[in-house]
This record gives C-alpha cells, sequence and structure tokens, in this order.
C-alpha cells in the first residue's frame, strides 16, 4: 500500500504536524462500543441477545482488511439468526444485536460490566482484572480462536528508537514508556510481567518507569519516532512484534517499508510458552439459567468459522498466561 499523496510530496516537519491530526486525533475518536448490526427475532419479545467483537483498533485504517472483516460480521449475522433462531426465543430474546469494540478502556469497561451476553476480547483483558474485586466475575470462557500460530510470549517486545543510547532493560529506570495498554497482551501486559520479575531487578511500572498508553500499535510506534502527544521524550515502547498497526505507522511516516522504521528491539521476554487465544466469553448467569443454549452455541461457532475460527478452550494455556502475569496481580499488597 502506498502513502497517502499528502506524505509523498511532505517534508518531515509536516509529516509530524499532519500526524496529530490523521492519528492521535483518529484514534481517540475510536474509544466506544459500535452498533454494527441488529435483527429481529419475534416483535413480541423485547429482550435483546447482546454480542461484542473485539476489533484491532488499527484494522480500520486497511480499507480491504477492514471491509473483508465487515463481511464476515454480516455472514455471521445472517447464518447467527438462521441456526439459533429458536434457541434464543425460547430463552426469552426477540432481537440480536451485535457490536463492535475497538478501544481497550471500552473492553476492559464492558468486561467489568458484563452488558454483553457473549464478548470476545484480548486473553489479558479476561485474566487481569479478575482480582481488582470481591464482586462475582460477570464471564467464563466459551471458547477462543484457533489461529495461535507463533502465538507465544516472544510476541512481546519492549522496542526502542534506532539510535537509541539504551541498551539494557536496566537503562529504561526513570524513563517514560509508551504502551497500547497494560491488558494488551502483547502491547503491554507481558512487558510489565516480565519486568517486574526480569534478572535486572523489579522495573515496575509507576515507580522505576514512567508509563502512557497509546490506544493502538501505530500510535505507539509514531510517539515512540516522533515523541508527539507527550510532555516529555518516550524511550522505549511495549508493542507486538509485527502486525498491521506497523504497516499503518510506516504508511503515516511516509515510509515504504515496516523495515524502513527507525525503531529496534530491546528485549524479547525470554521464556517461550502457549497463549491461548482471543476468548469468547459467555454470560455465567445465562449460562447457569439457559445451559442447553450454551451448549448449542458452542457448536455453531465452531462450525460456522465466523468471524474466525473457534476451538474449545485450553485451560492449560490460561493458567500458564495467568501464572505469567501473576506480577501484576497485587504483588505486595499493590495492584499493577
Amino acid at each position: 500500500m502506498s502513502p497517502p499523496p499528502l506524505l509523498q510530496r511532505a517534508s518531515f516537519p509536516c509529516i509530524l504536524f499532519a500526524l496529530v491530526g490523521l492519528t492521535f486525533g483518529a484514534v481517540r475518536a475510536q474509544g466506544e462500543v459500535i452498533d454494527f448490526s441488529y435483527k429481529t427475532l419475534d416483535t413480541r419479545i423485547g429482550q435483546k441477545f447482546l454480542i461484542a467483537f473485539w476489533q484491532d483498533p488499527d484494522l480500520s485504517q486497511l480499507g480491504f482488511t477492514y471491509e473483508s472483516f465487515r463481511e464476515k460480521l454480516r455472514r455471521f449475522t445472517r447464518e447467527l439468526e438462521s441456526e439459533l433462531r429458536e434457541p434464543l426465543i425460547e430463552a426469552g430474546f426477540g432481537d440480536i444485536q451485535i457490536s463492535i469494540i475497538d478501544d481497550y478502556d471500552s473492553l476492559v469497561d464492558e468486561r467489568n460490566l458484563g452488558r454483553f451476553h457473549l464478548l470476545h476480547c484480548d486473553p489479558a483483558v479476561y485474566l487481569l482484572p479478575r482480582y481488582e474485586s470481591l464482586e462475582p466475575y460477570p464471564y467464563t470462557v466459551l471458547l477462543e480462536e484457533a489461529d495461535r500460530e507463533e502465538s507465544t510470549s516472544s510476541n512481546a517486545v519492549i522496542w526502542v528508537k534506532k539510535d537509541s543510547p539504551i541498551q539494557s532493560p536496566r537503562d529504561l529506570i526513570n524513563e517514560k514508556i509508551v504502551s497500547v495498554h497494560p491488558s494488551s497482551l502483547f502491547g503491554g501486559a507481558l512487558q510489565r510481567a516480565w519486568l517486574w520479575d526480569s534478572p535486572f531487578g523489579a522495573l515496575r511500572d509507576g515507580r522505576e518507569y514512567a508509563s502512557v498508553q497509546s490506544g493502538a500499535v501505530s500510535e505507539g510506534v509514531l510517539r515512540l519516532v516522533t515523541s508527539l502527544g507527550t510532555e516529555d521524550p518516550v524511550e522505549a515502547a511495549f508493542l507486538p512484534r509485527e502486525g498491521i498497526g506497523f504497516q499503518v505507522a510506516a504508511q503515516m511516516l511516509g515510509l515504504k517499508r515496516v523495515e524502513d522504521i527507525p525503531i529496534r528491539t530491546l528485549e524479547i521476554p525470554s521464556r517461550e510458552f502457549p497463549l491461548p487465544g482471543n476468548p469468547l466469553l459467555i454470560d455465567r448467569n445465562l449460562l447457569e439459567k439457559f445451559p442447553d443454549l450454551g451448549e448449542q452455541i458452542r457448536p455453531f461457532f465452531i462450525e460456522q468459522k465466523l468471524p474466525w475460527d473457534w476451538i474449545s478452550p485450553q485451560e492449560a494455556d490460561f493458567s500458564s498466561l495467568e501464572d505469567r502475569l501473576s506480577p501484576l496481580l497485587f504483588k505486595d499488597g499493590n495492584s499493577p
């Protein structure tokens, strides 16, 4: 994908000003739950069956990929209405409403509120907050995404500028670091947990270093490269090893290739282990009240493979990840 005409012609200072409007403003403007589709099953019943799917915040920047995702959701809505119409009506649902969440703060809020009957989310969003209160947790895992190829802890990377003098995680003390979100698995959670128990000693967010959220991988890359949007220079970033956010960032920087982005790897968590796919959570109360509905929903998702391929949850992988994130769970009596 070639850079937009504005970025092809602009000098680097002009690009910096353009980025303020094109990226930071655009990402902040997301931050919401987007109602995507609505289907009426029975006009005599008013209760809605609510489903929310997590979408990468950078996806909307890539037109073809974004439209492909939306088309999968349209097909999913049609198949859901066709296959589960009667079970949903029997459970008291007269409508189906499908929403998209493309913002981590909104995703965490919805996870806490338990407003959706089915909620698709980041694994760290599911695991981390369960220890934040004594209130009953509203969700349990129904399924997880099946496409987990090369999904290991080594996909979580600590990045620095290519010409940065920082050579070791020790050098991050008293520096500012940008992360996608504290509950983004590859964009903050794994890196924070690793630094807390690293061989270099405990480096804790808010103590040994300061952090700022970017909300998306592309904005994290841009803040690292330019330090725009922050009062102090950003010296490192908690970001995944790869992904569409790097493509978006390269495009907005006017670069032809992701490899031309002037950043380098400082550290990759050395301990590799399998990670679960993004989970599909189901409301506990719904599952307890209508266990048969849960048993019908599960094979529907697996067979339809929409919007993604699904498998039964791999409990060992969730337990392994929970252990890995344990430094963030009220260690020494303090919350992360």
